[in-house]
């Protein structure tokens, strides 16, 4: 299987549940944007460099793994690498891919307009744990969807388990294996 370079960029926004970025200065109290689940220096003090994140992703019937590499950071910006694998290790899609963001670029995937989101607590199990979540789900007319992001408290970051869903059905959905 080869992961096509379209389907590796999608996986790799998901993960910050990249949803288009946010408004310039938008914050957490701004009345047209749903509470951020966290902050930028959150997000920084919970993935130090060396931070690894595996997730097993499952996109219509198709499963790999992406890991997620922290690299260097100068407080404001972090090196970013991630690469797919097969679920027995081999690499797909090519080389790894690298960038360098900042942590408040992180923060604002996690943007969503508040007359379409939902954001509740709950509870959720993951191969990497259990996890007490803000839950946010957020609805979108065209095209018709419905997206999922759990994201845990004690863990600031990308959501520990997302799902998306059309006409009813799970096309997307990305879980947390381990976090080391």
């Amino acid at each position: 299987m080869r992961l096509s370079s379209a389907g590796l960029l999608a996986t790799i926004s998901l993960l910050f549940a990249c949803t288009g970025p946010a408004e310039q200065g938008a914050t957490s109290g701004n009345p047209q944007l749903a509470p951020f689940p966290y902050t930028a220096e959150e997000i920084r003090a919970s993935n130090p460099p060396g931070t690894v994140l595996v997730y097993r992703i499952d996109e219509n019937g198709v499963r790999y793994h992406m890991i997620f590499e922290f690299g260097e950071t100068d407080g404001e910006t972090v090196d970013l690498a991630s690469g797919a694998t097969s679920e027995e290790g081999q690499p797909l899609g090519g080389e790894s891919q690298a960038s360098r963001v900042s942590w408040r670029e992180l923060r604002d995937h996690a943007s969503f307009e508040a007359k379409n989101t939902e954001r509740v607590e709950v509870s959720v199990s993951v191969v990497a744990g259990e996890f007490d979540c803000w839950l946010y789900t957020v609805h979108q007319a065209e095209p018709s969807r419905v997206t999922r992001y759990w994201f845990a408290k004690q863990r600031p970051g990308s959501p520990v388990l997302f799902t998306m869903e059309a006409a009813g059905r799970e096309t997307y959905r990305m879980e947390l294996l381990e976090a080391r």
